[in-house]
Parts: structure tokens; sequence; C-alpha cells
């Protein structure tokens, strides 16, 4: 793939864009205002650039984009958001988004994106910030045990994709953790006792898995908790006295378990 240089900048994201247009049936997108027109990218519809030239976020929520996400849309390089979030997005996660060193949240929420959800190409990315896939195509896919190399992670979105598996217990690593959506999946195992290392969190939602066993009690040191929601799994024992310690917490959902 193209390597970036600022010199072909302007020409290269032009390139990509154009590329996913005729992608997605650009022609059919709700709106696609000035899209391949003459005027520069930075004032085609969704396109917002950081200094007049360079694309930096494109947001296109519910825009009727139909089709893959092209390989090409890696020469836009200064990218750092996609916000492509309900639509009807197919195919695979491109492998040359790797070069979007940039990307600091990918949102694809509420499409129709099947493969791996973490593949090599998106554990490269060390800038990223927020990872937004849930209800998706991820079916028997199962979270990566190198998963810990995206230490940027401030939230991490996979519920309702049909994943298996155990969680590894390298999450542990993603330490800036503020939000974990792994709900309505086919999670199995223990929760993992690694998650009391994420102290930042504030939302974690693992319900409508296959969990087992107790509840850590590492999750009970978790204080800025301020939603818990282990509803609907296997879960058996008591709950801890500890849970005093979630002072934070204002939705606390432990019901239909064993």
């Amino acid at each position: 793939p193209l390597q970036p240089d600022v010199c072909t900048y302007p020409i290269d994201q032009r390139y990509g864009l154009a590329t996913l247009y005729f992608s997605t049936d650009g022609n059919g997108w709700t709106n696609n205002q000035n899209w391949l027109g003459a005027t520069t990218e930075c004032n085609w519809f969704g396109i917002v650039c950081n200094d007049g030239v360079l694309a930096s976020n494109i947001t296109m929520r519910a825009n009727n984009m139909v089709g893959p996400l092209p390989d090409e849309i890696s020469t836009v390089y200064a990218m750092t958001q996609m916000l492509l979030s309900e639509n009807s997005l197919t195919s695979t996660i491109p492998v040359g988004i790797s070069n979007m060193t940039q990307l600091c949240v990918l949102d694809l929420e509420m499409n129709l994106v099947s493969g791996n959800p973490i593949p090599g190409q998106i554990l490269v990315l060390t800038n990223l910030k927020q990872l937004l896939l849930s209800d998706n195509l991820f079916e028997q896919q199962q979270l990566p045990n190198d998963i810990g190399l995206m230490s940027s992670l401030t939230a991490l979105w996979l519920a309702s994709n049909g994943m298996i598996g155990p969680i590894p217990t390298t999450i542990g690593q993603l330490t800036g953790l503020q939000s974990l959506f792994l709900s309505r999946n086919e999670f199995t195992g223990t929760i993992p006792t690694e998650i009391g290392f994420l102290t930042d969190l504030t939302n974690l939602q693992m319900f409508q898995n296959v969990f087992v066993n107790e509840v850590p009690e590492q999750l009970y040191g978790l204080d800025k908790l301020s939603v818990l929601r282990l509803n609907r799994n296997f879960l058996q024992g008591t709950v801890s006295p500890n849970i005093g310690n979630l002072d934070s917490l204002v939705d606390l959902r432990f019901d239909e378990n064993i």
C-alpha cells in the first residue's frame, strides 16, 4: 500500500474517499452532497478537515451506505475518526486500515461486518481509543490473546455479535478502559480476575453470556463503576459484602443467574 507523503496527501485521500463512495453505493446514500465534485474533499458531506486540506473525520451515521469498506480507505492517512454506524457495511475490516496510524475512533456499530473483529490490522493501531463494533456479524469469533496490545483503548464495545470462547486474561492490560461492553454474546468460562486491573472502568456490561462460577472479588475494587450488569449468565454463589465499596453504582444487575 501507499505510504504517507505530505506531497501526495490530497491526491491519495481523494482516491481513497472516492473508492469508498463507489464501494458503498454512494449514489444511494441518504446524503452525498458535493461528493466527487470539483470542490475540495473538505466540502464533501460528512468530511471534516483539520487544516482545510487533510481529512481527519468522516461522519456517516445512518447514511444508507451499502457494501464493503474498501482497502483503499487506507490512503486517507490523516483520518482520526471514522463514524460509520447504522449502515449496511459488509465484508471484513480491511487490511489497509493498519496504515491509518492516527486513527483514534472507529465506530462501525450496527452494520453487517463479519470476520475477525480485532484482526492484526486493528491491533497495530496504537492510537486507537474507541473501538465500537457492537451489533455486527462476528459469529463464532473469539477475542485475541494479544488484545492487551491495544493499551490506548478507553472504550471497547463488542455487544450482540455472537462471539464465543473465554475472555483472555490479557484484557487486564487495557488499563485505560472506561467502558467495556461484551453483552449478548456466547462468551464462556469464568470472568477473568484481571478485569480488576481496569480501575478506570465506569461501565461494565457482560450480561447474557455463558459465564460460570462466582463473580471475581477483584470486581468489587472497581470503585468508579456506575454500571455493572452481569445478569443472564450462569454465575453462582453469594454477592460479596465488598460490593459496598462500589459507592458510585447507579445500575447493578445480577438477576437471572444460578
